[in-house]
C-alpha cells in the first residue's frame, strides 16, 4: 500500500529481503501486520555490505514481534559478516533510514576459521550508517566463538552505529558474548551518533578489552544520554562501564546504572572499570549516578564512578 510492502508472515519477511539483497530496490519500505514467527531457520539478513544492497528505506515494526531469529554463521574466510536481522543499514545525511517500532528475539552465533578483524554484527542490526532507530528492542542472544581475529563490534541491538544514527527508546535484553568492543545496545558508536533513553538489562561477557552496557567504544562528537544498565558487564581484557567502555571525547549525561556487576578481570596497570565508564581520554560527563554496584579489577587501575 502506498508504496510500502505488507509484511504478514516469514516467507514475505524473507522475500522481502531478498528483493534488497538482489541489488537495485535499497530504498524500498515494509511495515509488518502481524507478529512473525521465523520457527529458528536459518536467516538471511535484510541489507548486505555492497553497493545498492545497503538498505536505506523504512521498517516499522508497529508494535509486533520477530521471533525465533536464528543466525549460525560459520565462517571461512576474514571477511566481516555484518549479522543480524538487517545486516547492513545505510541511508544518507539528507534521507536518513528508519527502523522502529519492532522486538526481535532469537539466538546469533558467529565463527570462522580464520582472523576476523570485525563481527559488526547485532541482535536487530549488524552496522548502520545514517539512520534512525527507535523504540526497537532486542531479545537476541549474541555470542563469537572466536578462532582468530578482534571480531570487533558485537551489540545486543547494533554491531556498529555510524554517522549520524540516532538510537532512541530502545532496549536490550539478549546477553551478549564476544571478543572485543561488545556492548548492551552497540559494539561501537562513531561518528557523531546517540544514544537516548535506552535500557540494558542483558549480560556482556568480552574476552578482550572493551565491554559496557550501552556502548563498548564510544567516538569523539558521540552522545549517550538518559540511559540504564542493570546487566552483569565482564571482560578478562580493560575498559568495562555499566554505559561506556572507552571514551573518546564524548557526552555521557543523565545516565545510571543500578544492581550491576562489572569486573575487569585483566592483570596489569592497564585494567579499567567503572560503573558508568571504564576509560576516557576526555569528554564530558554530567548527572551519572550509580548505585547498588560492584565494581571488580583484578590490579590497580581507573573508571569513572
Amino acid at each position: 500500500a502506498n508504496g510500502v510492502y505488507q509484511i504478514s508472515n516469514g516467507a514475505e519477511l524473507a522475500w522481502f529481503a531478498q528483493q534488497v539483497n538482489k541489488g537495485g530496490n535499497a530504498k524500498i519500505s515494509a511495515v509488518l501486520t502481524n507478529d512473525i514467527e521465523l520457527a529458528g531457520f536459518e536467516w538471511t539478513p535484510i541489507g548486505m555490505n555492497s553497493w545498492g544492497k545497503k538498505f536505506a528505506g523504512s521498517f516499522d515494526g508497529q508494535g509486533h514481534k520477530i521471533s525465533n531469529l536464528s543466525i549460525d554463521y560459520i565462517g571461512t574466510n576474514t571477511q566481516v559478516p555484518y549479522k543480524g536481522l538487517l545486516g547492513y543499514v545505510e541511508g544518507s545525511s539528507s534521507k536518513h533510514a528508519v527502523i522502529q517500532n519492532l522486538t526481535v528475539q532469537g539466538n546469533m552465533v558467529l565463527t570462522s576459521s580464520k582472523n576476523v578483524i570485525g563481527a559488526h554484527s547485532g541482535g536487530v542490526i549488524g552496522r548502520v550508517d545514517y539512520a534512525d532507530i527507535t523504540n526497537v528492542h532486542s531479545e537476541v542472544n549474541v555470542t563469537v566463538k572466536r578462532v582468530g581475529g578482534n571480531w570487533d563490534n558485537l551489540g545486543g541491538l547494533v554491531g556498529y552505529a555510524n554517522n549520524s544514527t540516532t538510537t532512541k527508546n530502545c532496549s536490550n535484553s539478549g546477553d551478549v558474548t564476544g571478543y572485543r568492543y561488545a556492548g548492551g545496545i552497540a559494539g561501537n558508536l562513531s561518528g557523531n551518533s546517540s544514544i537516548i533513553n535506552c535500557t540494558n538489562s542483558g549480560n556482556v561477557t568480552c574476552a578482550g578489552s572493551g565491554a559496557a552496557g550501552m556502548a563498548a567504544n564510544v567516538g569523539n562528537g558521540c552522545a549517550i544520554t538518559a540511559c540504564s544498565n542493570s546487566g552483569t558487564i565482564t571482560s578478562t581484557g580493560a575498559n568495562v562501564g555499566g554505559i561506556a567502555g572507552v571514551c573518546y571525547g564524548s557526552s555521557i549525561k543523565n545516565c545510571s546504572v543500578e544492581n550491576s556487576s562489572l569486573e575487569s578481570r585483566r592483570n596489569n596497570n592497564n585494567n579499567c572499570a567503572g560503573s558508568i565508564v571504564g576509560y576516557s581520554t576526555g569528554g564530558t560527563f554530567e548527572k551519572c549516578a550509580a548505585e547498588n554496584n560492584q565494581v571488580k579489577t583484578m590490579c590497580y587501575g581507573g573508571g569513572f564512578v
